[in-house]
């Protein structure tokens, strides 16, 4: 009982700071940000588990400085710096692995900063209730796997990185996220689309990759949560690993449709 109320108030604290941001553009900007510099830490911390110490600084300051760029509408060019930069710094840090330690570095902001930009970009250039409806597909469809897994869940989806998840679960996730992306269409636009169903599909997909991709690297240094920072949901990672993939993959849908949102 105890634990399950822990868990239900990580969830409200995560639930109200994206509600929050959704309707107020300097939330947005913080959360981005606190989001971005929790996950990247977590990820240096499971790198150094593999004995690769990166450096931290640099990588999260172009990140930061990026979030604060394009919430001003400045140019992002000074990103192309980034991988120069990190090199000619571990040329002097004198470490055993530097090139694995360059590629976590610049992977890091790849894997966390792209996404947390995107997020930005779907409140400012496409609509904050789209951004709404993007986070409340990735949770239902969270919230269906777990439910029809736990009833159902017998045939195992990949056992190797997560033993838990079944087959039946990942369709249930399916069929919810589809049921709220379309009912999230019909509230947003007043229609009933392929499309909306579509980018339910997409997103609970995605986001599966994006949950098993966290495991992957979490198993490979035994470790159960990526942190501790969100009360009963474990770290940044675990809690946004379904946002990190399906961001860019929404993107590239938004863009190949070409719904008239760029």
């Amino acid at each position: 009982m105890k634990q399950l109320l822990i868990r239900s108030l990580g969830g409200l604290i995560v639930v109200s700071a994206i509600i929050l941001s959704v309707y107020n553009e300097w939330a947005m900007l913080l959360v981005a940000m606190l989001i971005a510099a929790g996950s990247m830490l977590e990820v240096f911390s499971i790198a150094r588990r593999k004995g690769i110490f990166s450096e931290r600084i640099v990588p999260i300051l172009f990140s930061m400085l990026a979030l604060i760029a394009i919430k001003f509408d400045f140019s992002l060019r000074f990103l192309v710096l980034l991988l120069p930069v990190v090199a000619i710094i571990e040329l002097y840090r004198n470490k055993v692995t530097p090139l694995e330690n360059i590629c976590v570095s610049v992977g890091n902001v790849i894997y966390v900063l792209v996404p947390m930009l995107l997020l930005i970009f779907f409140r400012e250039s496409i609509d904050r209730y789209f951004l709404l409806a993007y986070f409340v597909i990735v949770w239902t469809n969270d919230v269906g796997a777990y439910l029809v897994g736990m009833s159902i869940g017998k045939h195992r989806l990949f056992e190797r990185i997560s033993p838990k998840k079944s087959w039946e679960g990942f369709w249930g996730g399916v069929l919810f996220s589809v049921a709220v992306s379309l009912i999230a269409g019909y509230m947003i636009h007043n229609e009933v689309s392929l499309w909306w169903a579509g980018l339910g599909v997409i997103i609970s997909v995605s986001g599966v990759w994006g949950d098993l991709i966290e495991s992957m690297f979490k198993r490979s240094v035994q470790m159960k949560d990526s942190g501790s920072i969100i009360p009963g949901h474990g770290g940044f990672l675990d809690r946004f690993d379904a946002v990190f993939v399906s961001a860019p993959i929404v993107f590239i849908y938004l863009f190949v449709t070409n719904q008239n949102l760029f």
